[in-house]
């Protein structure tokens, strides 16, 4: 009996194993098996079982990897450094376009390297008792300026006016009253007051000048009839584009001014004329507005008869 029974249970077994074997199969054949395998945590029917199943399997984090991962950001940073420099040389040629050399602009930048800066000193109202040692400054630094006198003062002071012939300066009228209710009467009246000027320098020096400059400027007295009659009477009208202020500060003050408006000065296809006066204030600090001139590689010329005038416009 006891035979029976095992044979029984033997024969059970063996049929529940081909059965098992057989199910297996045919998981495997259908993809059954391959998608348990790639079930992640979240897709895994056996839920926080199966994340710590899968959290085993990936490498554990250890302080030596900790370590490594920063190391790994450095060529990252090493490359953008680099790509930064690159972008930093391609720009900075950008922004000296300016200055860069096309044909043209290298032109003009030879003519910058080789110009000659040169300033045109100016003093109205003279001769008087300050001229003379104006005279020896300007001869000491070998520098040249341009006078616009008064008639009378021409009278007054005829060898001063020698003198600065002999030194190689410019000399030109300023009027003869310098009284704008006399000289701007009419426009007779300024070529009138001109010439009156003209005759007693030539008659004093030999010169004839044809350089004028009218009291307190051209600008708003100088009408454009004014201006028409001064010109057809052969005369060339000179302004000035730097002022000293020299009238104004009556001090050592008027050196550093002339010297801000020279190192702001932009109009470079114009000549720069600075105005100055006959003044004892002036005369105290012309040394030294001499030598910071000098120092800065100003060459200091007189105003010649041929070029083109410096005028307002009004």
């Amino acid at each position: 009996m006891k035979r029976v029974i095992l044979s029984a249970l033997t024969l059970v077994l063996i049929l529940l194993s081909s059965i098992l074997i057989k199910d297996i199969v045919v998981a495997k054949s259908s993809g059954v098996g391959d998608k348990w395998i790639a079930f992640n945590q979240s897709e895994s029917p056996l839920g926080g079982e199966a994340a710590k199943t899968n959290e085993q399997e990936k490498p554990e984090k250890t302080e030596d990897t900790e370590k490594e991962q920063p190391a790994d950001k450095e060529p990252k940073d090493d490359t953008d450094q680099q790509a930064q420099n690159d972008q930093q040389e391609t720009t900075e040629p950008d922004e000296q376009a300016p200055h860069a050399e096309t044909p043209d602009q290298g032109t003009d930048q030879e003519e910058q390297a080789t110009e000659k800066k040169i300033v045109y000193l100016t003093f109205d109202d003279g001769p008087n008792e300050n001229t003379e040692g104006i005279l020896e400054l300007l001869d000491r630094y070998d520098a040249k300026a341009t006078f616009f006198m008064l008639e009378p003062n021409m009278k007054t002071y005829s060898t001063v006016i020698q003198d600065m012939v002999a030194a190689g300066h410019s000399i030109g009228m300023h009027g003869v009253s310098h009284d704008v209710k006399k000289i701007y009467q009419s426009k007779d009246s300024v070529v009138g007051e001109m010439k009156q000027g003209q005759a007693t320098l030539q008659e004093l020096t030999g010169v004839t000048s044809d350089l004028i400059r009218v009291p307190y400027g051209s600008v708003p007295n100088m009408t454009p009839a004014y201006r028409q009659a001064v010109n057809d009477a052969g005369f060339r009208l000179w302004d000035w584009d730097i002022d000293s202020e020299d009238w104004r500060f009556l001090s050592p003050a008027y050196v550093p001014n002339v010297m801000k408006q020279l190192e702001d000065y932009q109009y470079h296809e114009t000549p720069r004329v600075i105005l100055m006066h006959d003044k004892k204030t002036t005369l105290a600090s012309l040394d030294r507005l001499l030598q910071q001139l000098t120092e800065q590689g100003y060459e200091m010329k007189a105003i010649d008869q041929e070029m083109e005038p410096v005028t307002f416009r009004g």
